[in-house]
């Protein structure tokens, strides 16, 4: 987890990759890549939950029509908000199409975003999901006042701790008693590293921006939010948010220009067009209301568990692989563990949902061993949920 050393850079082959088993098509909605809005629409048309699904879910309708493949097996994979998009378009197709897929792969889960967002105010509810993946991310980094020998076994304790007396704890908000707070701020010490003092400054609740600044800024560094395993120099040790992502800041160039030489050049697509990796203003025009299939009310924060939840009911033959990072603190794995526990699903369902993990962060494939597992992991889903 270093930075990636300066170029020249060059493609190798990816002898990890799923081409053995599935053709792959990858879709870049409208605003990013080199997708645009025509006749009368604008891009930010498009730039809310609803109208995003529909617009990926009629693509791809076309794409199976056009390309003769409606009898193929399909999977669809998302990662981080293509998560999000992913769950909905599963049960919006189904639907509105009788088009299924065989499974759903999510990678580094966003599908309620309430349960992992802090920032929004008055919500309580990711803190004690949040904890696991401090504690994951405070062993990896030896920052814990006594380090655990093993990361499975600590986890657990920390696991039960987070879904009893810390979330207790939060529950009874303003009246938590002193004595109370003094208890469960020693806890929190002993399991994230943070200082007894931060923790009560912080009445106990901490986002993973504010814990990313301030695990080790004694050493003035700032942790990746996507992949805590990286590490970069602290801006300003006295603010209270981390400014960057030092994972971002070391990957993203390598891959851009090793994407963009692919792209323009061996496949000779998109001259004279600009290609957009990252399009700030679709994160900051974007409507996050969501009304899910069959329901009669929207929702003000999207949670598309409830679509999946959905899907899964009405095609018994769906399958839902779970990709997660022990040190992502973007969609830490203990908050998707309480996602994928609160669907809903009525009894025997949750079998058909199967998690994996890796020691790595939010794109668990930029670490060589993880990449090895996810192969391994898309081969043996796609094996058992293919008819043969």
């Amino acid at each position: 987890p270093e930075p990636t050393p300066p170029a020249a850079y060059h493609l190798v082959d990816n002898e990890f990759g799923v081409l053995d088993k599935s053709d792959l098509v990858m879709i870049d909605p409208v605003g990013t890549g080199v997708s645009r809005a025509v006749c009368d629409k604008k891009d930010e048309d498009f730039w809310s939950v609803d109208p995003d699904v529909d617009s990926v879910s009629r693509l791809i309708a076309q794409y199976t029509s056009d390309n003769k493949r409606w009898e193929s097996p399909k999977y669809l994979l998302g990662e981080s908000y293509g998560t999000t998009r992913g769950a909905a378009i599963v049960d919006y197709l189904q639907a509105r199409r009788a088009l299924t897929f065989n499974g759903l792969i999510l990678v580094s889960v966003a599908t309620d975003l309430e349960a992992i967002f802090a920032e929004v105010s008055g919500n309580d509810r990711p803190y004690s999901v949040y904890l696991p993946g401090y504690a994951a991310v405070s062993w990896y980094h030896h920052a814990l006042p006594k380090q655990p020998a093993a990361l499975g076994p600590f986890l657990d304790e920390v696991r039960r701790y987070a879904i009893g007396p810390f979330n207790a704890a939060l529950m009874k908000g303003d009246a938590l008693s002193d004595a109370e707070r003094d208890a469960i701020a020693e806890q929190l010490h002993q399991y994230t590293g943070l200082s007894v003092e931060y923790l009560k400054f912080a009445n106990l609740r901490v986002s993973e921006n504010a814990f990313v600044h301030e695990l080790l800024k004694a050493q003035h560094k700032t942790l990746g939010r996507l992949d805590a395993r990286f590490t970069g120099p602290t801006m300003d040790p006295l603010q209270k948010l981390a400014d960057y992502d030092p994972q971002s800041s070391a990957i993203s160039a390598a891959f851009t220009a090793a994407f963009m030489d692919y792209y323009h050049g061996d496949l000779a697509f998109g001259q004279g067009k600009t290609y957009r990796t990252l399009n700030s203003d679709v994160e900051n025009k974007w409507k996050w209301s969501h009304k899910p299939i069959g329901s009669d009310t929207e929702q003000p924060f999207v949670n598309t568990g409830v679509d999946l939840t959905h899907a899964l009911v009405q095609d018994p033959n769906l399958r839902v692989l779970v990709l997660s990072g022990y040190y992502d603190l973007a969609t830490p794995f203990s908050a998707t563990e309480y996602v994928m526990s609160h669907l809903g699903l009525p009894p025997g369902l949750n079998s058909r949902i199967q998690m994996q993990y890796y020691e790595a962060g939010h794109m668990m494939y930029v670490h060589a061993p993880s990449l090895q597992k996810m192969k391994r992991d898309l081969d043996a889903f796609m094996d058992a949920t293919i008819h043969r």
